[in-house]
Formats: C-alpha cells, sequence, structure tokens
C-alpha cells in the first residue's frame, strides 16, 4: 500500500480473533501484516478467512484515510506550507487586538501631591513629604482618656520632667478637660506650660510640682 508501513489494531478484532486457534491467529496476523505492506491476500482457513474479511475493511479505510491526509499535506508543500484556514487567520486577530488593548492598558496614572495628574507608562507615585513626617500614633492617657500623647512625647516628658510629675500632671490635665468640656490640640505642650506655670508661681524650686494652685486658672493657657 504504496509508503504506509504500518498498521492500527483494534480492540473491537478481539472477539472474533478469541474463536481461532492459536496456529489461524499467527496465519492471520502474518496475512494482516502482508496485506498492510503489499496489498496481496493471503490463504487461510474458512473460519480465519471470515475473521480477515472483516479486519480488511477497516485496513482499506484506515488506508484511504491516510492517503488523503498524504495527498494534502503534498499540495500544501508545494504552495510553500500549511494552507491557513479561516479560524488561525481569525485567532491571529483575536490575539494581535489582545496585545492592542494591553498595550493600552499600560498607560498609567502618575499623581503629584500638588493635585497635578499626569499619564505615563509607567506607574509612579510622587509624594513630596517623607513617610518619617506623618503623624505618629497617639495614645489615651488619664482617667477620662482625654490627654492624647504619642510615644515620643510621653518619654520626652518623663526624660525632663520625671514619671511621677507626669503622671501627675497628665491626672490634672484629663480631669480639667473632663470637669469643663476642654481639649487641647496639643497635650505635650499643654503639660509642659502647666508644669512651667506651677515653677513660676514657686520661684522655680525643683519641687515646684507640688504647688497647690488650681488648674483651672491657666486652663486656657493653649
Amino acid at each position: 500500500m504504496d509508503d504506509k508501513k504500518s498498521f492500527v489494531v483494534y480492540t473491537e478484532w478481539r472477539p472474533a480473533i478469541e474463536k481461532l486457534t492459536n496456529e489461524e491467529r499467527g496465519k492471520l496476523f502474518l496475512a494482516m501484516l502482508n496485506y498492510a505492506d503489499t496489498g496481496e491476500l493471503s490463504n487461510l482457513s474458512p473460519v480465519a478467512d471470515i475473521v480477515f474479511t472483516l479486519i480488511k475493511s477497516t485496513l482499506d479505510r484506515d488506508a484511504e484515510k491516510w492517503e488523503n491526509t498524504r495527498k494534502k499535506r503534498a499540495e500544501a508543500g508545494k504552495k510553500g506550507g500549511r494552507p491557513k484556514s479561516e479560524n488561525n487567520d481569525e485567532k491571529a486577530k483575536k490575539a494581535n487586538d489582545f496585545c492592542e488593548k494591553q498595550t493600552k492598558t499600560k498607560k498609567a496614572v502618575n499623581v503629584n501631591v500638588n493635585g497635578n495628574v499626569n499619564v505615563n507608562d509607567n506607574v509612579n507615585v510622587n509624594v513630596s513629604e517623607s513617610d518619617n513626617n506623618k503623624t505618629p500614633s497617639k495614645h489615651k492617657y488619664g482617667e477620662f482618656k482625654h490627654v492624647l500623647l504619642s510615644d515620643d512625647q510621653y518619654s520626652s516628658l518623663i526624660r525632663d520632667f520625671g514619671e511621677s510629675k507626669t503622671r501627675e500632671y497628665i491626672k490634672r490635665v484629663d480631669e480639667y478637660c473632663e470637669q469643663y468640656g476642654k481639649s487641647y490640640k496639643n497635650y505635650s505642650l499643654t503639660i509642659r506650660k502647666w508644669i512651667s506655670k506651677d515653677g513660676e508661681k514657686n520661684g522655680n524650686n525643683t519641687d515646684y510640682g507640688t504647688s497647690k494652685t488650681n488648674a483651672p486658672q491657666y486652663g486656657e493657657l493653649i
């Protein structure tokens, strides 16, 4: 059969082949090889010949299909390659459209703090202020939680005035805010000025924190 040097064996042949003797099976197989290679028929027993007749129709069908495929490939080779199908053209068009959309989406927004918006090929966010300049988080102090201090502010007060005095003035400012509905923008500065005011009233004595001065007298300092 021309250049075809192989054939497919199907499991659907098994029931018929199992009815043959081992000798008939061997001759049947050789007959299949001979027919697939040369197209010539072999002498078989009547039963084996019936089985071969069933198999031969399948071999002929496969050989015809293979020949058609071979001819198409030969024609395509003469034209310089495999013929392009409409489906391939459509897929190529869709792929190009997708690439164009991706290129467009790469345009990103460049945002400046000044309010200017520019479109660039890359995403850039320019911030004029450093991350280190961000407002630190503050914690609530005092029984009524009115005094707001950052960790640095609290540590600075303790370093300058000691923990006992710092806690005392936190308590006094907190109670004053609770009693008079007062609030301050900078509680650290308020505490420092209250302590300073007490120091002035006590002649800058190092123990000025023990003054009995009423906080409401200087509550409006800040």
